[in-house]
C-alpha cells in the first residue's frame, strides 16, 4: 500500500515537471514583430483580397511584372502569376550606400 502511493506521488511529479517545462519552452517560440526585417502575415488574406491579390506568404522581395524590383522591399501581395503587386515599406539596412534599388531588372 504505502509502495503504491509513493509510485502514484513520483509518476505525477514527473507529469508535472514535464507540463512545467514545456510550458516556459514555448515561451522562447512566440514570434515579436519589433524587428523591421519582420512583417506581420495575420490578416494579410483580408487585405490583399480586397485589392483582388492573393497574400505573399513566402517572403520575397518587390519584383513586379513591369520589370520594377527593389531588393529593399518585402512582397505583401502577388497576383496570379506569382509576380507582387503590392510591397511593404522600405527597410533601411545600415551601410548601404548609394540609391541602387528601384529600378528596373537588367538583362
Amino acid at each position: 500500500m504505502k509502495k503504491t502511493i509513493i509510485v502514484s506521488l513520483i509518476i505525477i511529479s514527473i507529469i508535472i515537471i514535464t507540463i512545467i517545462i514545456i510550458q516556459l519552452n514555448q515561451n522562447k517560440y512566440i514570434e515579436n514583430y519589433q524587428d523591421k526585417l519582420l512583417y506581420p502575415t495575420k490578416g494579410l488574406k483580408k487585405e490583399c483580397a480586397q485589392e483582388g491579390y492573393l497574400p505573399a506568404y513566402m517572403p520575397s522581395s518587390c519584383i513586379k511584372k513591369d520589370g520594377y524590383y527593389n531588393s529593399l522591399r518585402n512582397c505583401k501581395c502577388v497576383d496570379n502569376d506569382g509576380y507582387c503587386t503590392i510591397c511593404y515599406e522600405e527597410i533601411e539596412h545600415e551601410g548601404l550606400q548609394g540609391n541602387n534599388y528601384g529600378s528596373p531588372v537588367q538583362t
